[in-house]
């Protein structure tokens, strides 16, 4: 069975090359190289004479069929333009390609920029967080740089010369001006580590030239109210022992008892400092209901007594508690029950609002606040809210097809949809479920599907509508160091 060689190559000084990797470039039949005429210095300073064929970012697409050929029968080595392949480097496609086949994958370890930087960068190395090559638009690499804000862990990234000093200054400004190592050109002849902190890094690297790690640390821990509390008394005490001092004289004075031991005066002290600094806030958010028909027991059971009972526990404990809700006065529940009621949707809403507010009274439901959707600071915040995602690129416009019903000359959302469901075949089902067999459906999904207000059958049209872009709420992909 033929194998699949991951050969760590210098990242500057060709002496690090290890034994057993001229061994394996000398073996093997082909040597897939990210950098043709970097690896043929390689070979060429170690005698091996191996033919070499380029795979790299730009062809390994139609690359990959040719190379998973020849594994079919030879033993192949794959090297980047320096350190290990496939970490920041061309190589795992091929990888899972070639696993996917059955075929071995052997790495042969050797010099890496990742490990090099972390054990000179002075910063902990016991777990991190590597984010590969910075984006190079400034726009996602702030996006990735607020997703790792709060990591407390040493965070590692490559960065080029060209982009260092707008990648340092946007690190500057959302991470703050932690300490940071910036290695260059390591294991080379111009080979320089900075440490310090990041505006002083950006001052010192005016004119960057090399390549580039950079070390950055990971969000400092806060101290815990415990923690405060104790700093607190630490710088009381010496106020503490003149207060015993001057009580002892005066009940001697007067002929009464003191209490004389030190901890009875720290230990009352303390009982204080945890009242007065170590109640908890506790916010409750508590789901809110559409203001579409009355509350029913399964409302009460599931949501707002337990809430409730959650609420007045702390409150008793001293902590301070804010329980928040409000009517839902905006959707489709709210729009379907006042056409069938033949109200205006605010009538219906303030109708069941009203009714919510006497249900919470009448049942002792201790809310701090219950609001509604259709006030003026709701609307003012939410819009804020959408504006700013919306101008840093987390939403977008786009089109998706909906139904649109030409008799009522509008969209129709998934419940204003019926139709047959295609999997129990119900004639009951509507644009987002089927209640007889509980599976989720989409009102293109339906069989025979009509306006549930004029019945009609809809047509399926473009729709402009908001997406989120989700894929900038994920963490950038980690490798995390174990010391291993």
């Amino acid at each position: 069975m033929s194998k699949l060689y991951l050969v760590a190559t210098p990242i500057g000084n060709l002496e690090d090359i290890s034994l057993r990797a001229i061994r394996v470039l000398g073996e093997v039949k082909l040597i897939a190289a990210e950098d043709t005429r970097k690896t043929r210095l390689l070979l060429t300073a170690y005698n091996v004479k191996t033919p070499l064929t380029s795979y790299h970012e730009h062809n390994k697409k139609s690359k990959l069929p040719h190379l998973l050929e020849r594994l079919e029968q030879d033993d192949i080595a794959l090297v980047s333009e320096a350190g290990m392949p496939g970490i920041s480097d061309p190589g795992y496609e091929l990888v899972l390609a070639a696993i996917g086949r059955g075929i071995s994958v052997i790495a042969i370890p050797g010099p890496s920029a990742l490990p090099t930087a972390l054990a000179v960068a002075g910063l902990p190395a016991d777990q991190f967080t590597f984010l590969g090559f910075l984006p190079r638009k400034t726009n996602e690499r702030k996006r990735l740089l607020e997703t790792i804000a709060s990591e407390p862990r040493t965070i590692v990234a490559f960065e080029a010369p060209h982009r260092l000093r707008d990648s340092l200054a946007d690190i500057n400004e959302i991470l703050g001006d932690r300490l940071i190592a910036v290695c260059r050109e390591l294991t080379k002849v111009y080979e320089e580590v900075f440490r310090g902190t990041i505006s002083q890094a950006l001052a010192h690297f005016s004119l960057p030239r090399g390549e580039f790690t950079l070390v950055i640390a990971g969000k400092g821990r806060k101290r815990t109210d415990k923690e405060l509390v104790d700093s607190k008394l630490k710088k009381l005490y010496p106020s503490l022992r003149r207060l015993q001092t001057y009580l002892r004289k005066r009940s001697t004075k007067r002929g009464l008892s003191c209490p004389k031991s030190w901890s009875f005066y720290r230990g009352c002290v303390k009982i204080s400092f945890n009242w007065l600094f170590m109640a908890e806030r506790i916010f409750i958010g508590v789901a809110w209901p559409y203001a579409n028909g009355h509350l029913h027991l399964g409302h009460i059971a599931g949501a707002y007594l337990p809430a409730d009972i959650f609420a007045r526990y702390h409150r008793i404990k001293g902590n301070e508690v804010l329980m928040v809700s409000g009517s839902d006065q905006h959707g489709t529940p709210v729009t379907i029950r006042a056409e069938a009621e033949g109200k205006t949707p605010q009538e219906v809403v303030s109708r069941y609002h009203q009714g919510f507010l006497e249900s919470w009274k009448k049942l002792g439901i201790s809310f701090d606040l219950f609001t509604t959707t259709g006030t003026e600071n709701h609307a003012r915040v939410t819009q804020d809210f959408f504006l700013k995602l919306l101008d840093k690129g987390y939403i977008y416009k786009g089109k998706m097809p909906l139904p649109y019903c030409h008799n009522c000359r509008r969209f129709l959302p998934d419940r204003y949809v019926e139709g047959t469901c295609p999997n129990c075949k119900s004639p009951k089902a509507r644009g987002d479920q089927c209640d007889d067999c509980g599976k989720p459906l989409n009102p293109v999904d339906l069989i025979e599907s009509r306006c549930s207000i004029c019945k009609t059958p809809p047509e399926i049209k473009d729709s402009e509508h908001f997406f989120s872009e989700a894929l900038c709420f994920l963490r950038a992909t980690e490798i995390v160091g174990t010391g291993a």
